[in-house]
């Protein structure tokens, strides 16, 4: 039975499109009784009934106007196409391989959060719309989101109800994407959401049916989320997509010829249907950090994808560089971007003992030089894949924010550096090597001092309640800094619970306690900053200041703040590690070393990362 979403008008039905009718009808061009608030065609065909306010005719015409001058150009869709659903449906299920090799044993996913493994034999579900309707319908550039400058309301129903798939799509499947396409940082990031890199998956998932599974999960299981209270449809239809994305994801990986853009962007998916779901149903993450790690060692995509021009051929080797040659400049963007995204992700739930897996491998097998070129060739991400379509006001807005993502990058890479110095210095019951800590901080110094990224410091301090895009990016991006100058100085002492036994013992605080007086001046300039940002009402902001306002909370002492950021730290698993942190320190008068802190963090924050990703 066809779903009410994709029917047409019945026989005989009028054909006159009526101006004053619902949204709903005069999207499907049929006659509208007018009737409100639900007139009697969306009553029988159960439709979302939605009805625009009144705009004048000029004004209509002119957002039109802006509308076609903005939107990238449509590629003419062929009419003759052959195929069928089922043959699709069943390469999913297909088993055995035709010349009898069959894979290894590979790590997926349980929702109870343990690892499981699945025999997969060749060759692996086949994904990739080729053999069918979709790859044809849904041509490079066909589902496309409505550019940012319109302001059109058009029915979710209607404007979703043309996207084919592998299997017809439910009412919560339309719901999730519709949610996607306005929705699309996830509460993260800033983009307009027509022109960013989650648009550019959306294009990708449209080819693909792993990402579209991964997609529909995360975005339902977000919206769930979001609406406070768990809705149980959502919950199901994510579990389902998941299911099945997961599953085709084995087969992707396990291919000697996986596509990496596949693959990156299922674990970019994976990774946000994890960080909202109910800690019983969640899957674990430290497997899919595992996951990643290994994928991208055996790839080679840590040397690939930092790989510029200016590289030295020594440095990566001449195989790397022809690998890396095979890539289009797009794609390479594009997974960088991705790489990039995943790493920040890492490196914290590294900290959090939970992960970091992949972090470690770009860290050390990349070195930080080749962290950096990597995020050097993700810069061009959105004028490449976009290519000619990009309008100039989105490449001026990339311009004007580089410097803000750029710092962000810096810092996440020194955050990992901090990771491994301090994991180090644990096994060994001591803080952080001195000369590590001054050179981590000497960098940091640096980084500071080095234009244009001063100026995005003196960005912060504006008083200005109204913060727009490149405001909100700098304050995140300064916000993280000095969340990475607390870390380290936590690091660099040696204090209360750090014997190795177990117990909190009294330490005597290391002569670097004098050096770094100024750690309470940057807690109250990184609370300021914070207060000021969450001020101006970006609702995506506040998930994005999660670990500053952790690092804030374990070093402040006035308790009227302390009530403030528990009252803004959503984030469970350090809203639950900050008060045992100060719980623990006020139990022995003093405060906690790093190891300790990071013990507390691992038991709290176990498959609850967050982090915040821009772009």
């Amino acid at each position: 039975m066809a779903s009410p979403l994709l029917s047409t008008p019945e026989p005989g039905s009028s054909r006159r499109r009526t101006n004053t009718g619902c949204l709903t009808c005069r999207q499907r061009r049929v006659k509208c009784n007018e009737a409100k608030p639900l007139c009697s065609n969306c009553a029988r065909l159960t439709l979302g009934c939605e009805w625009a306010e009144h705009v004048p005719l000029d004004v209509r015409r002119d957002r039109i106007r802006m509308e076609l001058r903005s939107r990238p150009p449509v590629p003419i869709v062929p009419k003759d196409v052959k195929g069928s659903t089922e043959t699709l449906l069943a390469a999913q299920g297909g088993s055995g391989s035709p010349n009898g090799n069959s894979a290894a044993p590979l790590p997926t996913f349980s929702p109870d959060g343990e690892q499981a493994f699945l025999d997969v034999a060749s060759p692996r579900p086949s994904p990739s719309m080729s053999q069918g309707p979709f790859n044809a319908i849904v041509s490079p550039g066909f589902f496309q989101p409505p550019s940012p400058l319109t302001e059109m309301q058009i029915s979710p129903t209607a404007s979703l109800a043309g996207l084919p798939t592998l299997q017809p799509l439910t009412r919560t499947d339309y719901q999730a994407l519709d949610y996607y396409q306005n929705q699309v940082a996830f509460g993260f990031g800033s983009k307009s959401p027509a022109w960013s890199t989650h648009a550019l998956l959306m294009k990708t998932a449209s080819r693909n049916a792993t990402v579209l599974h991964l997609l529909l999960a995360a975005s339902s299981v977000e919206m769930s989320w979001h609406c406070g209270t768990s809705s149980q449809s959502m919950l199901d239809n994510a579990e389902e997509n998941y299911r099945r994305g997961q599953q085709l994801l084995v087969g992707e990986i396990t291919h000697p010829d996986s596509d990496p853009l596949v693959v990156m962007a299922s674990f970019w998916f994976l990774y946000l249907y994890q960080r909202r779901r109910p800690p019983k149903l969640r899957i674990s993450y430290h497997a899919l950090s595992r996951l990643m790690c290994d994928y991208i060692g055996r790839s080679r995509l840590d040397q690939v994808l930092s790989y510029t021009d200016t590289s030295s051929e020594g440095y990566l080797g001449m195989a790397t560089v022809e690998s890396a040659h095979h890539y289009s400049p797009e794609k390479r963007a594009l997974l960088a971007r991705l790489a990039s995204w995943l790493f920040w992700v890492d490196a914290q739930s590294c900290f959090q003992g939970d992960g970091g897996n992949m972090a470690r491998l770009l860290a050390q097998s990349a070195s930080t030089r080749g962290l950096l070129e990597m995020y050097e060739v993700s810069r061009a991400t959105l004028q490449l894949n976009w290519q000619g379509g990009y309008p100039v006001g989105e490449l001026v807005d990339d311009l004007q924010n580089s410097s803000a993502l750029e710092l962000i990058h810096h810092t996440w890479v020194l955050v990992q550096e901090v990771n491994e110095a301090a994991t180090v210095a644990e096994e060994c019951f001591v803080p952080m090597d001195r000369e590590t800590s001054h050179r981590i901080k000497n960098r940091m110094h640096a980084l500071r001092r080095k234009y244009p990224i001063s100026a995005v410091f003196h960005l912060t301090m504006s008083e200005d309640r109204v913060r727009d895009r490149l405001m909100a990016n700098s304050d995140w991006a300064v916000a993280n800094y000095y969340a990475l100058c607390i870390y380290r100085f936590r690091c660099s002492l040696m204090m209360a619970g750090e014997d190795g036994g177990g117990t909190a013992s009294l330490l005597t605080s290391s002569p670097q306690v004098q050096e770094d007086e100024g750690i309470t001046e940057t807690v109250e300039t990184l609370l300021n900053l914070v207060q000021r940002s969450l001020a101006a009402g970006d609702k995506g902001q506040q998930d994005r200041l999660q670990w500053p306002l952790f690092w804030a909370g374990i070093e402040t002492t006035d308790t009227f703040k302390l009530f403030w950021i528990f009252d803004h730290l959503t984030n469970q698993g350090l809203h639950t590690a900050l008060r045992l942190v100060l719980a623990e320190q006020q139990e022995v008068g003093d405060k906690l070393g790093m190891g300790r802190v990071r013990r507390i963090c691992q038991a709290a924050c176990a498959d609850t990362t967050e982090v915040a990703l821009g772009g």
